[in-house]
């Protein structure tokens, strides 16, 4: 398993573990059942200490939520309630089972309307987290 996997994954069991009836993914998810959430990779940032090539690099992953929009208050209070519990889930354990240094959710999108790639009359509600994880 590669780090890059192993950081998803690790992500992922957090978020899984903390969340009941919420289907979650340590990769991108063409057909979600929402409630969902999948893990995205962002930028790397390589070498990022002294101790030289290959010890330490800074990890991005986007962590996105959805929710079905078929009802206008239904849909932002579940998106609340779910997102309420991402940070926590993921920062609950810094070292993500053993396989980071550190992690750390930096940031919260507002929402956004995403739609289904294959059924343009089906949206979901969702919001983006940034997640930045030190791991060699």
């Amino acid at each position: 398993m590669t780090r890059e996997e192993q950081l998803r994954v690790a992500i992922a069991d957090a978020l899984d573990l903390a969340l009941d009836g919420v289907q979650v993914s340590p990769w991108p998810l063409s057909n979600p059942t929402p409630p969902a959430i999948d893990v995205v990779r962002d930028s790397t940032e390589y070498d990022q200490t002294m101790a030289g090539p290959g010890q330490h690099h800074d990890w991005n992953f986007i962590v996105r939520v959805y929710v079905a929009f078929n009802a206008d208050i239904g849909a932002q209070r579940r998106l609340a309630e779910v997102c309420e519990q991402v940070k926590p889930a993921i920062e609950a354990d810094r070292s993500l089972g053993g396989v980071a240094q550190s992690v750390h959710v930096r940031s919260q999108s507002g929402d956004k309307i995403y739609q289904h790639e294959r059924n343009p009359n089906l949206a979901y509600l969702g919001r983006e987290f940034s997640v930045f994880v030190m791991a060699p």
